[in-house]
């Protein structure tokens, strides 16, 4: 299945944001078949792990068709490429002043113009907006999710480490939903990290739900599945 993922063709290119100030803040947009639904399509914003790049974009053309719900647009986010010496994929609020030369803008900045531009074209269901990360892509995840101004009503973030020094003040998930997918296996990003988030959010608020798969670090057994029913398992929050 990871084989067929990674050999699907991709036709879409990413669509650049302001290309003459800022040609690297990209994003990728899958719609689905047929119209639009009466209250407006719901979002899943994807930030993937390893360097978040466009390379991701098969795999996650294979999630759009096969774990978001089909009322929801799938937005790829694409990473600036990384220089030598870097070492955060997605520079939040918190994490960009350590890294002032990489690039003029956070990931929240990424977020906030890739959604106002699709929202020019398509109508958004604002109470269903969530965001999906791995690895790497999972802390500006978090910092997404407690960000007030956004407005990201649930996150999925599988396989990925949680700092609080990296983020909003976590009283700020108040309401919201995460559902946290991690492997008791992984030696990359400890469990431990993970279920400090399931406590310490759950402590703040948030409603969580934690879920585990064998295989260590990486996507393993039932990828669409577990995706799937992470995002379903979100929606139903929404309502």
């Amino acid at each position: 299945m990871v084989v067929a993922a990674l050999l699907t063709l991709v036709l879409i290119a990413p669509v650049p944001l302001h290309p003459a100030d800022e040609p690297t803040m990209q994003y990728i947009l899958h719609v689905p078949p047929g119209d639009a639904p009466d209250d407006g399509w719901g979002v899943v914003f994807v930030l993937p792990g390893g360097d978040g790049s466009a390379d991701f974009a098969p795999f996650v053309k294979n999630i759009a068709a096969n774990a978001v719900p089909n009322d929801c647009l799938t937005v790829q986010l694409i990473a600036t490429p990384l220089n030598p010496g870097d070492n955060t994929v997605w520079p939040t609020e918190f994490l960009l002043p350590r890294e002032p030369e990489r690039q003029a803008f956070t990931v929240e900045q990424h977020i906030a113009e890739a959604r106002a531009a699709i929202a020019a074209e398509h109508a958004l269901d604002d109470a269903r907006e969530f965001v999906f990360g791995w690895s790497s892509g999972g802390p500006a995840c978090y910092a997404l999710l407690l960000d007030e101004d956004l407005g990201i009503d649930g996150a999925l973030i599988a396989m990925s480490v949680f700092y609080p020094g990296w983020h909003q003040p976590i009283d700020r998930v108040d309401g919201k939903a995460l559902y946290l997918l991690h492997s008791p296996q992984d030696q990359v990003c400890r469990i431990n990290l993970a279920r400090n988030a399931e406590r310490m959010l759950g402590d703040a608020g948030a409603t969580v739900e934690f879920q585990t798969y064998n295989g260590g670090h990486g996507w393993h057994g039932d990828i669409f599945g577990n995706i799937a029913a992470g995002l379903s398992w979100l929606d139903e929050q929404a309502d």
